[in-house]
C-alpha cells in the first residue's frame, strides 16, 4: 500500500481507490485503518469465481 502511494505520488494522483467486498470484513477495517472510506456502492455481480455476495464498496483515499 505504501508503494502504491509513493507511485501515486510521484505520478502527479491526489487519491488512491480499490474496491472491497463488504462481507470481507477483516479487509474492510484495514483500508479503514489506512485511512481509505466508503465513496459507493453496488451489488455483486454473481459469479462463480467470486465467493461474495452483498456489495462491492469503492473505498479512496487521498495521497499523502
Amino acid at each position: 500500500m505504501a508503494l502504491a502511494n509513493e507511485q501515486a505520488k510521484e505520478m502527479g494522483f491526489s487519491k488512491l481507490s480499490l474496491v472491497a467486498f463488504e462481507q470481507n470484513t477483516g479487509s474492510v477495517r484495514l483500508y479503514e485503518r489506512l485511512g481509505y472510506r466508503v465513496v459507493d456502492s453496488a451489488p455483486v455481480v454473481p459469479h462463480p469465481m467470486i465467493h461474495y455476495s452483498g456489495n462491492a464498496l469503492l473505498m479512496t483515499r487521498l495521497v499523502n
